[in-house]
């Protein structure tokens, strides 16, 4: 229907947020972003982290407080997500104590973020760029899944490319596929 296309900043808003949920208001959601949705950390918190090159975060981390959704006209029409100051900053445990606001939050969905429980990138596709996004990501490879057992096991404990080399499986008939 005509009607439910998102059109403008506010309708944007509806849909993606780059912002850590209230608490109170959306707990389920708050604790996926929290343990799922925050990239990094990079740049002067991690200068070796994967997504960094030539001293710069490659995903362009930490993005810049925005007091509104701002759709960059231009060549790459960039969209620049709200993202306003916290009172509260939230603090991580990841190879120690990082404390994070809503420049280093991964856009996503509210609803989603919360039935899921799971790092679901979304974003408002409004170039043409976007189609070789979404292709590359349908197709980006096999589904995985974390489980964490024992007594200290923590969610903020999780080192996910580690986790991913450690429990990578290849079966017989992919190995000989890459192989040939």
């Amino acid at each position: 229907d005509e009607a439910d296309k998102p059109r403008n900043e506010e309708d944007f808003d509806r849909i993606v947020s780059a912002e850590i949920p209230d608490p109170v208001a959306h707990p389920l959601a708050h604790q996926t972003v929290i343990t799922s949705m925050i990239h990094g950390p990079c740049g002067l918190l991690d200068p070796t982290a994967t997504c960094m090159k030539n001293g710069k975060c490659t995903k362009d981390y930490p993005k810049e407080f925005c007091e509104s959704t701002v759709i960059n006209e231009g060549e790459d029409s960039n969209i620049a997500y709200r993202r306003r100051p916290l009172r509260d900053r939230v603090t991580m445990r990841q190879n120690g104590r990082v404390t994070v606001d809503n420049r280093w939050v991964v856009p996503h969905n509210l609803y989603l973020a919360a039935k899921y429980n799971a790092h679901i990138n979304v974003e408002v596709c409004n170039k043409i760029n976007a189609i070789k996004y979404v292709y590359k990501y349908i197709y980006k490879g096999h589904d995985r899944a974390q489980v964490y057992m024992g007594a200290n096991s923590a969610a903020q404990d999780q080192d996910e490319i580690k986790n991913f080399l450690d429990a990578r499986y290849v079966s017989a008939a992919e190995a000989c596929w890459r192989i040939l």
